[in-house]
């Protein structure tokens, strides 16, 4: 294979933006400094099982060239070991977990916990400890992989313990989670901590857009993703520019009064979930950072709603500054409300209230 070619079954370059955190695995790899247990910190959907699957491809077959290599793509192989939040049933059912790891194996964007849920039970660790209890199949070692090692239930978190702090010398275990508070302090101690990056907006973006995704819609749904890919495909199904469109005719305040605006919100609003409001103030708020970028005359590239450049230079032309900074407080306020689940529709009503009563004392509409 020449330089720049990838390995269809090469997991690493299905993973996003780890590319030190692999490199320093490596190395302590090749300097025989491994250590017996770590830790993969780092939000939902940031791709944390997922690097770990990929750093236990080399640990388990350093060719890529071999069948073992392809067991692990496939995650086949003998000596990978995967433990993830189950169902009892179908943690006891053998041919439903193959499905769940096939799916799993087959799907970029899909999550191994098959509920929100689901647990980590102690007679998956039961099962588990019988089957590592054995000889290495074929590699030089085994790997272990728990993920979202916080969902254990506290008898499986005590018997994790107990393994992870009297590990066999051909065992490597990778814990994931989103936090640590989230596991035993005891268990957090023997791991070495490895912290996943969330993606970038623009690595979102350009994953979403080689996949055919539009442009604009994929800054948008980047965007909203908080740097996880996974959040970004699963909005993938949802009309973020359609919803774009109906924020901005909503929150438009020009010649409207508060109670016209309340009124506006609570008919478009009832068919918002909390979800969709969210998404709503968080487009608005990036429309409003767009406006400071474009007041400041910044670089475009940086711009979420650079297809509407025009509207935003418009709006940045005749809105003055502190305005669009005491907008953004507002719906700063508005997100941290509709977070603590305020009544969205109320919620939403008051803000416009505050951003209609400025346009009534004399500012310039929102857009």
């Amino acid at each position: 294979m020449t330089e720049g070619e990838t390995n269809g079954s090469d997991l690493r370059a299905r993973v996003l933006g780890q590319g030190e955190i692999f490199r320093k695995l490596d190395h302590a790899l090749a300097t025989e400094r491994l250590a017996h247990a770590y830790l993969f910190l780092g939000p939902r959907g940031t791709g944390k099982t997922r690097t770990a699957i990929a750093f236990a491809q080399r640990l388990l077959s350093p060719d890529p060239d071999t069948p073992a290599f392809r067991r692990v793509a496939r995650l086949a192989h003998p000596d990978l070991h995967l433990v993830f939040p189950m169902s009892k049933d179908d943690a006891a059912d053998g041919t439903r977990v193959g499905q769940i790891l096939s799916e799993y194996a087959s799907n970029p964007y899909g999550m191994l916990a098959t509920s929100e849920t689901a647990t980590v039970g102690i007679d998956q660790i039961r099962a588990l400890k019988e089957r590592i209890a054995m000889a290495c199949v074929e590699a030089p070692r085994r790997v272990v992989i728990w993920s979202d090692a916080g969902r254990l239930s506290e008898p499986a978190a005590q018997s994790a313990l107990k393994m992870v702090e009297e590990p066999p010398p051909d065992t490597v275990h990778i814990l994931c989670a989103e936090e640590s508070a989230q596991m035993l302090p005891t268990l957090v101690s023997r791991c070495q901590r490895v912290r996943i990056r969330r993606l970038t907006p623009a690595q979102i973006a350009g994953t979403l857009e080689s996949e055919g995704v539009p442009a604009a819609e994929a800054r948008i749904l980047a965007s909203l993703a908080g740097g996880s890919l996974w959040r970004a495909a699963q909005m993938r199904t949802e009309d973020v520019l359609g919803l774009r469109e109906q924020t901005l005719r909503l929150f438009s305040v020009d010649g409207a009064s508060a109670a016209a605006v309340a009124q506006r919100v609570e008919s478009v609003g009832r068919s918002w979930n909390p979800t969709l409001a969210h998404r709503a103030v968080d487009l608005l708020l990036m429309w409003h950072h767009d406006l400071l970028w474009v007041q400041g005359h910044l670089p475009q590239d940086a711009l979420v709603h650079v297809d509407r450049l025009p509207q935003l230079q418009a709006a940045a032309a005749k809105i003055p500054l502190d305005e669009i900074r005491r907008r953004i407080r507002i719906l700063e306020e508005l997100a941290e409300s509709v977070d603590q689940r305020v009544n969205p529709i109320l919620a939403l009503q008051v803000a416009l209230s505050h951003i209609a009563s400025g346009a009534e004392a004399g500012e310039p509409a929102l857009f």
